[in-house]
């Protein structure tokens, strides 16, 4: 079963927790989404991405536009994929490798269906 974002808040109290895969450029401005490729829709509807992204490979638009990929938390901070990883494991978002996994980073098909709006 998957909680809506404001039980997750009431449930979690302090604890920090993912709330969306975010995309964030030089400028500081952040897009969020279930999914990154859907940052890049939103970042391509409201003129911030020339390219169409869905002609493209994202890491091109990444490389091209200087742009973080990552997440956005309920304390309202961006973080990278890692530091994702970390606070999803402690907010019990997510299950924890093995500590010599090579997987230590958070994906946004891992949350995507805790998103809301």
């Amino acid at each position: 079963m998957t909680l809506p974002y404001i039980v997750m808040e009431v449930l979690l109290g302090d604890r920090e927790a993912i709330r969306a895969a975010a995309i964030r450029f030089p400028d500081g401005e952040v897009f969020e989404g279930p999914f990154h490729a859907e940052c890049w829709y939103e970042a391509h509807n409201k003129g911030k991405v020339k390219e169409d992204p869905s002609e493209g490979e994202y890491v091109d638009l990444i490389e091209l536009y200087l742009v973080d990929e990552g997440f956005t938390t309920t304390a309202g901070r961006f973080v990278d994929r890692e530091e994702a990883f970390k606070i999803a494991v402690s907010a019990h978002q997510q299950v924890p490798e093995p500590p010599d996994s090579p997987y230590q980073y958070l994906d946004s098909q891992d949350v995507a269906d805790k998103y809301e709006a």
